[in-house]
């Protein structure tokens, strides 16, 4: 922002010369994360008797075999959940970020998850939902429950979808 008043200022010749002319922003090439077959297999299996990390364990796992974005499965809502006559289960839904609508088929193990969730409770919504900051914070704790040393987030679950 600063920047680009700066270029503004200099082209209408408020100032002499742009500060930032020869100043380059340098992108650094980072390492994504992302968990291997065992180490989802590790969350998956982990019997936990702490109901807020039972929770995010299970919306994990649906963001895992789905790659939905935490924005979007914070709005899912159960009504967006179709079920056809061969018993399959699909979610329809608008991205968040693209607003471009979503068809996707649910894997077994997300479909089990979802059945689950849409018996649970009387919210309108297929997850409860907290904020992401805090979701990541319990994924962290979930991740050294299971003896994992990798960043698990939300967005390592997205971004690696998988089926076991």
């Amino acid at each position: 922002m600063l920047r680009n008043g700066n270029l503004w200022s200099y082209r209408c010749g408020i100032i002499l010369t742009n500060p930032f002319s020869t100043y380059r922003i340098k992108k650094e090439e980072s390492q994504k994360q992302y968990l291997n077959r065992q180490e989802i297999i590790r969350i998956m299996g982990k019997r936990l008797n702490i109901p807020r990390l039972a929770s995010i364990r299970d919306i994990f796992i649906f963001s895992c075999f789905t790659g939905i974005a935490y924005s979007d499965i914070c709005r899912l809502r159960k009504d967006q959940i179709i079920s056809d006559s061969d018993k399959g289960m699909y979610i329809h839904l608008y991205r968040t970020k693209t607003n471009h609508p979503a068809f996707i088929p649910l894997l077994p193990q997300a479909k089990k998850i979802a059945s689950f969730y849409i018996r649970k409770g009387e919210s309108e919504y297929l997850f409860p939902t907290i904020s992401n900051q805090k979701s990541n914070a319990y994924l962290k704790e979930l991740a050294d429950i299971c003896h994992i040393r990798k960043r698990v987030t939300f967005h390592t679950a997205k971004h690696h979808t998988i089926s076991i």
